[in-house]
């Protein structure tokens, strides 16, 4: 995705959750993401490696 795109969608929402009061729940729900992406992202679920035998 182009940043170009991303930054005024991001604005746009951002504008939008604190003109509708739940700017602190948009943030919360952005940070538990973070950490969901951060735990499946890590090396003990990658699976083991494709190795030629000789």
């Amino acid at each position: 995705m182009n940043i170009e795109k991303l930054i005024p969608l991001a604005l746009a929402l951002t504008l939008f959750a604190a003109g509708t009061g739940n700017l602190q729940d948009a943030t919360l729900a952005i940070r538990r993401a973070q950490a969901e992406l951060i735990q499946d992202s890590k090396a003990s679920k990658w699976g083991n490696p494709f190795v030629l035998k000789k």
